[in-house]
Formats: C-alpha cells, sequence, structure tokens
C-alpha cells in the first residue's frame, strides 16, 4: 500500500486539488495537521476512514502511525498544508519511509501564493508570466519544428512559429 502526501491548498476545503480530493476518498487512513488544514477536507475520506489529527505528535510518533497503516494494508492520505514541496516537513517524512521501505507517492496542492488575488482581490505588482516572457528568446525554427513533428502538434501554415502573429 501506499504513503499519499496530499497538498491540502492554502486554507479552503474547495481548494484542493481534484486529485487530492479523489485520494483522499479512497485512503482508509488519513492523517491530516488538524491547526493547518480546513477539517471540512475529511469530509472526503470515507466514512469508516481512520482520521488521525497530528498536530500534537512528532516526526516519531507521525512515521509510526503511517509505517502501521502501511503495514496494515491500508493506503493512506498524509494532508499537508498548502503544497508539500514547499513549507512543509515532508522530507524528513520521506526520509524516514525510504528508511522503513514504504512506498510514497507526493500529490501538489494549490500553494498559498496563487490563491492571494482571491483573498486581496488585486493581483502581484509585477505580472510574472509578461516579465518572463521577456526573457525568453525563441528556440529555432529548427528545433521547433522537429519537436512539433514529434509531438504530433501542427503548425498553422502562414507560420512555423505558432505563437507568433
Amino acid at each position: 500500500m501506499t504513503v499519499h502526501f496530499i497538498g491540502a491548498g492554502p486554507g479552503a476545503a474547495d481548494l484542493i486539488t481534484v486529485r487530492g480530493r479523489d485520494l483522499l476518498a479512497r485512503c482508509e487512513v488519513c492523517l491530516y495537521p488538524g491547526s493547518m488544514t480546513p477539517t471540512e477536507l475529511l469530509a472526503y475520506c470515507p466514512p469508516e476512514a481512520q482520521r488521525i489529527d497530528t498536530a500534537n505528535l512528532n516526526l516519531d510518533e507521525i512515521i509510526e502511525r503511517l509505517v502501521a497503516a502501511h503495514l496494515a494494508g491500508h493506503d493512506v492520505a498524509r494532508l499537508c498544508s498548502g503544497d508539500p514541496s514547499l513549507y512543509s516537513a515532508v522530507a524528513e517524512q520521506m526520509r524516514r519511509l525510504d528508511a522503513a521501505d514504504v512506498p510514497y507517492e507526493v500529490t501538489p496542492g494549490v500553494p498559498a501564493f496563487a490563491a492571494a488575488p482571491k483573498a486581496t482581490n488585486k493581483l502581484p505588482p509585477i505580472p510574472i508570466a509578461p516579465r518572463l516572457a521577456s526573457t525568453i528568446k525563441p528556440a529555432p525554427v529548427r528545433l521547433v519544428s522537429r519537436w512539433m513533428s514529434r509531438s504530433g502538434t501542427r503548425t498553422s501554415k502562414r507560420s512555423r512559429r505558432p505563437w507568433s502573429e
């Protein structure tokens, strides 16, 4: 069985990813940081699922429960606030699960910065995409055409660069 590290999103239960919600719905055990994730997310768990609040557990106790659930043949949802790759203790848990030979997967969540415009009704002061786009140099047509032909992408008759105007 597998431990699934699932990003719980930036604080609203409906901002979890579809994959994260679906994993919660099929896991028999769910460990969640009750002090940092909305408890409404637990409604996605099966009614018979074991729910464990890790807010008052140390790392050793969390790993003990993850390993025990794995040995019992259960899939485990390990909810993490935000995105598991940002501001979390997932790396330490992964190292311990590697040592215990317990398989795991990471399902990204919606990071808080992506939800900031909703909370503030404002966009960031410097739009990221246009700023990055201005620094990207176009790839040579020959390389783009080769890549597109391998991927099955079609270019317009007017231009070999589909993004040009």
